[in-house]
């Protein structure tokens, strides 16, 4: 029966996103011009541990084909921007990696705005995979919140993910602004995951801020925030959580910025094996640091925080990354991600704890005006669980990209 209700929430989730992109046409008949830019990248991929495994397992090769539509379209009051990204892959000697094989990813971000109000609709829809992300994808920060999955589950199960998530802007005065945004979150993974822990869930929020400009360089903030997460084929179980944070912002010059956010947090978790509910107190903390020139951009990224996953308890996650790229000359670049990620479940007795360590330079040529040539090498080092059972993974890759910009009346 529960499951059911489960089901029918889907369809009433993916009728509101319709009505809720329906919203936008009013305004997108009135923008402009449409800034379109397709790609289409050809790799070819060697990986000597694709499945992160400590067991027996042979070197790969495989063949990448990925497609991807970046799009956005402005007015003076109103913006949509988002990308649509496709991927296949074929490799040699793993039956259970091209099983999985077809990514898909569609992100959207809008704004309407009046004289003091703005109204904003964010949200994406990614099929992929649950070590997808941080195996062998660029990790795109789209600032919808993180793949909590990341760095805790150790087998690659497929995975439907949507977020959808809208927002109200008001402007009290010239340095008050007030913030109001809910969202929902839906994740459901394949059918054949028996065994692999996870489980499918929902997950609703509700938050709301207040920001003040202390001057033109210094913004204060101050939020509140509650969610609900249920699990209903996982023993129904339920986590609620408050949150209470305050921010500051500073942008020290042009090309440079920085931010806080600090604050407290309470998840209380219930189910039907569980005697009486749970509360795990914990603390969340996002430091960034951004800076950008005509030829180097960095950013700089630490958090921590704490959130129920689709393992069906409450995950402490720990996370560093560091993302440099640097233009050497009008055809030549680079580019080096560091990415740390300590994850683990404190929500149950069977505490578990994997730790990720990712190193991936790039090196790009522009062949021609539309032509890209790129070559990368990506390492991972893995950390599971107390006894620190260790793998790692070497992967090359060198790949053809054509892109060409077009813009439509």
């Amino acid at each position: 029966m529960r499951k059911n209700i489960m089901h029918n929430n889907h369809y009433r989730f993916a009728t509101a996103m319709s009505i809720a992109v329906a919203s936008l046409f009013p305004f997108l008949a009135n923008a402009e011009l449409w800034e379109l830019t397709p790609r289409v990248t050809l790799e070819g991929r060697y990986d000597d541990n694709i499945r992160l495994t400590s067991a027996p397992h042979d070197t790969v090769t495989g063949a990448l084909l990925k497609g991807n539509l970046e799009f956005s379209r402005l007015t003076e009051i109103s913006k949509v921007s988002g990308r649509i990204n496709a991927k296949y892959s074929d490799y040699s000697d793993d039956d259970e990696v091209n099983t999985n094989n077809t990514d898909v990813d569609f992100v959207l971000a809008s704004y309407y705005k009046t004289e003091r109000s703005r109204w904003g609709l964010d949200g994406y829809y990614r099929r992929d995979t649950t070590l997808k992300r941080i195996e062998l994808d660029d990790v795109v920060d789209d600032g919808l919140g993180d793949d909590i999955d990341e760095g805790l589950v150790d087998v690659n199960i497929r995975r439907n993910n949507v977020l959808l998530t809208p927002s109200w802007e008001h402007s009290l005065s010239e340095r008050t602004n007030l913030r109001f945004a809910l969202n929902y979150r839906d994740v459901s993974y394949d059918k054949n995951r028996s065994g692999s822990g996870l489980f499918d869930y929902e997950q609703q929020g509700v938050s709301f801020g207040v920001f003040r400009r202390l001057s033109e360089r210094d913004t204060f903030n101050i939020s509140v925030g509650a969610s609900q997460f249920e699990s209903l084929d996982n023993a129904n179980n339920e986590v609620d959580g408050y949150n209470l944070t305050v921010g500051y912002r500073r942008l020290f010059s042009e090309t440079m910025s920085g931010s806080i956010n600090a604050g407290i947090n309470r998840n209380t978790q219930k189910s039907d094996v569980i005697a009486s509910d749970v509360d795990i107190d914990g603390y969340v903390l996002r430091l960034d640091l951004k800076s950008k020139t005509e030829t180097t951009k960095y950013g700089l990224s630490i958090k921590h925080d704490v959130d129920p996953s689709g393992t069906g308890s409450v995950v402490e996650s720990n996370q560093l990354k560091f993302d440099l790229h640097h233009r050497f000359t009008r055809r030549l670049s680079s580019s080096l991600l560091f990415r740390f990620i300590d994850n683990e479940n404190v929500g149950s007795s069977n505490t578990k704890e994997t730790r990720y360590y990712i190193i991936r330079p790039r090196m790009s040529w522009k062949l021609t005006r539309w032509w890209t040539l790129n070559g990368g090498y990506d390492y991972t080092f893995v950390e599971r669980g107390k006894n620190a059972n260790e793998v790692d993974s070497n992967a090359v890759s060198i790949s053809l990209t054509h892109s060409k910009p077009i813009n439509l009346e």
